[in-house]
Order: C-alpha cells, then sequence, then structure tokens
C-alpha cells in the first residue's frame, strides 16, 4: 500500500502486530500516518474527562505507542505536525460529541448514557459553555526506494546496457 493512515485508532491496535503488519504492507515509497488528537487542558475539558473516567473506567485512555508502532514497523521515529481545533459546541453537538465517543455512547447503556449527558450539560453550564479543543498530531513517515545505476560495460554498447535498479533495501526518509 502507498498509505498506512490510523486515524485517532493507535490506542486501539496491538502496537507488535500491527507494525509488523505494516512493515510487510507497505509498499516501497509508500507512508505510515498516524493522526493523534489530544483534548486540549481546559477546566472543561479536564471535568469532562474526569466525569467520563468515572462513568467508564475504560475511558482513561493511555498515551497510544506511536513510536513503537513505527519502530516495529520498520520506520524510523515519525515527523510531527500540529495543528489546533476549536470547536464551540451547543447542547445538541455537545450531546452527539460525547456520543461518539467510542467508550462512551457504544459502551455505555441507555440510563447511563442519560445521566451522563445530563451532568455534562451540566458540566458546560458552569464552564461557561462547552468548547471541544484539541491538538491534533499528524505523525509520519514515508520509505523512499533508493536508485543506484549500475553499470556494466559491454564493448561498443556499453552505454546502452546500463542498468537502473530497485535496491532491495529500503532507506528510510
Amino acid at each position: 500500500f502507498d498509505l498506512v493512515l490510523l486515524a485517532d485508532a493507535v490506542q486501539w491496535v496491538d502496537p507488535e502486530r500491527a507494525g509488523r503488519e505494516i512493515g510487510r504492507l507497505l509498499a516501497p515509497g509508500g507512508a505510515l500516518a498516524a493522526v493523534v488528537p489530544q483534548l486540549a487542558p481546559t477546566p472543561f475539558l479536564r471535568a469532562l474527562e474526569a466525569r467520563l473516567s468515572e462513568s467508564n473506567p475504560k475511558a482513561r485512555r493511555a498515551p497510544p505507542p506511536v513510536e513503537l508502532l513505527f519502530s516495529v514497523a520498520g520506520l524510523p521515529p515519525p515527523a510531527e505536525e500540529r495543528f489546533d481545533d476549536r470547536v464551540p459546541l451547543d447542547p445538541d453537538r455537545l450531546d452527539a460529541v460525547v456520543r461518539s465517543i467510542s467508550c462512551v455512547g457504544p459502551a455505555l447503556g441507555p440510563a447511563k448514557l442519560a445521566a451522563l449527558l445530563k451532568d455534562v450539560r451540566a458540566l458546560a453550564g458552569a464552564h461557561g459553555g462547552a468548547v471541544w479543543q484539541r491538538e491534533i498530531a499528524l505523525r509520519v513517515r514515508a520509505r523512499r526506494v533508493h536508485v543506484v545505476e549500475q553499470h556494466q560495460p559491454h564493448g561498443r554498447h556499453a552505454e546502452r546496457e546500463r542498468h537502473l535498479f530497485v535496491a532491495h533495501q529500503l532507506i528510510d526518509t
């Protein structure tokens, strides 16, 4: 494949198994990219994270093992670009965002979810409104193919008999 992309998913894969499979599937010249969002440390979002952790202990996310994934895939540590994302949320959008979090919407039963949404709306009110603010890291590293010119002269046709070949050894950019 020319591109393997994990968007907000590195924390859900086994980095050893996924890294080996990515290393096997990634084409020469292909790239591995990981999009890793992190909630901003605002008072509202810290309170939200605490409430999510209270409702579901699996909500306590450890930092995703990005460097291990790249290493096992046979790539050096990734380059990184950071982007900020800030979106004010009205109550309906806030509910939709909270429901979309995998450790919340799909994981909680209807009664727990309803109680959580009520609490989250109260948190937003206590903090002057809800703002979904994240720092998004794009971590990427590409493989490139090292092209080596091999000159094998054979008499007067030596120039025509030059061969370009792709080295089997991949050199990381």
